[in-house]
């Protein structure tokens, strides 16, 4: 028990440190492309080639990441993201940026993500036992609500100083990456028999691509990733509109930005007694109650769509997130074997991904056809619609708490 508590401390400290560093890169990478090409859309350009990239070759990316020892993986992960953030930092003290230097420059972050970006995640059922894992995956998402709150103005104070400081701070994050996940001593190899195990791996319990669909298409497993994808549009759907709307009054970016903000704060609010209930409360029940709760919460908007009950909204929404998301993904992650978590991770993340790079267009669509209230209404539908799916379907509805998985 000490042991698992130790490795996930230092897998947890591995994870945030290239989760900040990535965050505070990623938009400090935006910005200089701003100020090196004067142009939003070409500086927008070069956060689009970093999602491409990644999203291209995800998937042969899950699949490397079901075959070798992911501790490795995580540490080529971290020592590669530190050589390309210290030569963009060298670029920027000798002036010699250009957007398409940028735009390379981003990509090869994004192929790092795209092969390397599931390591972390699938290594950890490997660590944490799986009762565990659900409250884990919820801590995990309560300091992502950590890094959204603090990523992106560390960011914008670093880039005050210099345009080259962010960049450096990207490379301390990985490469305390690197050096976290080096003090894990459970062994990361997919094919290992259990968290401590040191027998050899054998070759011979891959698990194959057909494995893996037949686990994700069990009625359970599809209805809470079916309803998870419904929840995250919902989500981005109000955060998009809600954000769009604002600037179209006159607020400032900053006042526009709160809102993310006010959402995280939720986020992390929210993660503090998730480990409580996951160990307490049916796993079904929670995933249910918990949609529910985030579409109910979204109806005052509709009546005063004023931005004080949006930053209230976002704020509710964000509670129950931490702890539907470790059900969710504890389950998924449990039922998948280890040497299928990265292909498992890469094809949910895709395909989420996938759906959700059409939500901006869609809520300006909505925003210029019936103002925030039709925004506002259908993300409200798409939380239905996730509710209702893990209601509708018995295996979800009826999922044990994680002890009895």
């Amino acid at each position: 028990m000490e042991s698992q508590r130790t490795d996930y401390l230092a897998w947890l400290c591995a994870d945030t440190s290239w989760q900040l560093g990535s965050v505070v890169g990623t938009f400090a990478l935006t910005m200089v492309a701003l100020d090196v090409t004067g142009s939003t859309a070409q500086a927008g350009l070069v956060s689009t080639v970093a999602g491409m990239a990644a999203a291209a070759i995800s998937i042969p990316g899950g699949v490397a990441m079901d075959r070798v020892d992911r501790r490795w993986a995580i540490i080529a992960s971290g020592m590669l993201r530190a050589v390309l953030y210290s030569a963009v930092a060298l670029m920027c003290v000798t002036g010699k940026l250009s957007l398409g230097l940028l735009a390379v420059c981003a990509g090869a972050a994004g192929l790092i993500t795209g092969v390397f970006g599931t390591a972390s995640d699938a290594a950890l059922p490997s660590i944490v036992s799986g009762e565990r894992l659900p409250g884990a995956l919820a801590v995990n998402r309560g300091r992502d609500g950590v890094v959204n709150i603090i990523g992106q103005p560390i960011s914008g104070l670093f880039l005050a100083v210099g345009s080259w400081v962010p960049f450096v701070a990207s490379v301390v994050g990985a490469l305390g990456q690197a050096v976290g996940i080096s003090r894990v001593r459970a062994d990361l190899h997919p094919l290992a028999d259990d968290a401590h195990s040191a027998a050899a791996p054998a070759p011979e319990r891959a698990v194959t691509w057909r494995c893996v669909l037949r686990i994700l298409t069990r009625p359970a497993v599809l209805a809470l990733a079916s309803s998870a994808m419904l929840s995250n549009l919902e989500v981005l759907l109000l955060i998009d509109g809600m954000q769009m709307a604002l600037r179209v009054a006159g607020a400032s970016t900053a006042a526009v930005g709160l809102l993310n903000t006010f959402m995280a704060v939720g986020l992390l609010v929210g993660a503090l007694p998730a480990s409580w209930l996951i160990q307490r409360v049916r796993a079904g029940k929670i995933i249910a109650v918990g949609s529910l709760l985030c579409t109910l919460v979204v109806v005052p908007v509709l009546v005063q769509p004023g931005p004080a009950v949006q930053a209230v909204t976002l704020a509710l929404v964000g509670l129950p997130t931490a702890t539907t998301s470790g059900c969710t993904f504890g389950y998924i992650q449990h039922v998948v074997p280890k040497a299928g978590q990265g292909r498992a991770l890469a094809l949910v993340g895709l395909v989420i991904a996938a759906i959700s790079a059409a939500v901006p267009v869609t809520a300006g669509v909505l925003l210029e056809l019936g103002g925030l209230r039709l925004c506002v209404l259908v993300a409200l539908g798409l939380g239905v619609a996730a509710t209702a799916v893990v209601v509708a379907v018995t295996p979800a509805r009826r999922l044990a708490r994680a002890s009895e998985w």
